[in-house]
């Protein structure tokens, strides 16, 4: 009997140690069952977000050569059409977003402008183009400090050099009224790039109010030669 029930003792822990392990088992298949059904039920990834990836990158050099071309014969409703399928198949590439941006800029779409040349900035920090365009539509939208302030920082960035950030600079303190600030940004850019350079330039909508000032005036008006006196030929004797 004492043998007996020293064998029943030691059976019962092991029972309950088999308890639990199937209990554990049990659990664990639960959780993987659940685990299957949630994949099974999961919405499938959105393949227009995955589009730009697979797009062969000859379609989209394509789409910009063709907008390009719609752009220089003055189709600009086209090549905004052609620019935007591009950007569709490659959400991520500066030169689309800052080729529809001016664009806009010419459209007189100045919000979307600087919203565009912003993205750009920040996708090519290092390029010119995203301090002058971004300046530009800041003008047109006469946000003048902001304007200022990047025109400023991309002349200190890239230096005197480049004559557009001074005409920007004189558009600016034009609608600000500081007349010497012009005429000093009108000079330094005549300096660099000559009155040819700036006469094109100020045929641009935005820098329109440079040629009412007298500074303009005074810098791209011929001067006149004064006239020669008349001298007489001796006659032969």
């Amino acid at each position: 009997m004492t043998q007996h029930a020293d064998r029943k003792e030691v059976s019962k822990p092991e029972s309950d140690l088999q308890r639990s392990v199937l209990v554990l088992i049990l659990a664990l298949t639960l959780v993987v069952f659940m685990t299957l059904a949630l994949f099974e039920h999961a919405p499938e990834a959105d393949s227009s977000a995955l589009h730009h990836i697979s797009a062969p990158q000859g379609q989209i050099e394509n789409l910009m050569r063709r907008g390009a071309t719609a752009w220089e014969r003055g189709d600009h409703i086209q090549a905004e059409k052609l620019f935007r399928t591009a950007l569709e198949r490659d959400p991520y590439n500066p030169g689309i977003i800052n080729a529809i941006g001016e664009i806009a800029l010419i459209g007189q779409r100045y919000d979307e402008a600087a919203k565009l040349f912003t993205q750009y900035a920040e996708f090519r920090p290092e390029d010119l183009h995203g301090y002058t365009n971004l300046a530009i539509a800041l003008l047109c939208l006469n946000h003048l400090d902001k304007a200022e302030k990047k025109a400023l920082a991309g002349q200190q960035k890239f230096g005197s050099r480049h004559y557009k950030f001074n005409l920007i600079l004189a558009c600016i303190y034009c609608k600000m009224g500081r007349d010497k600030l012009v005429a000093k940004h009108l000079q330094d850019a005549y300096a660099v790039a000559g009155k040819r350079s700036i006469a094109t330039v100020s045929e641009r909508q935005w820098a329109a109010p440079l040629r009412d000032t007298a500074a303009y005036k005074q810098m791209l008006t011929p001067a006149k030669t004064p006239p020669q006196p008349h001298k007489s030929v001796p006659a032969e004797q």
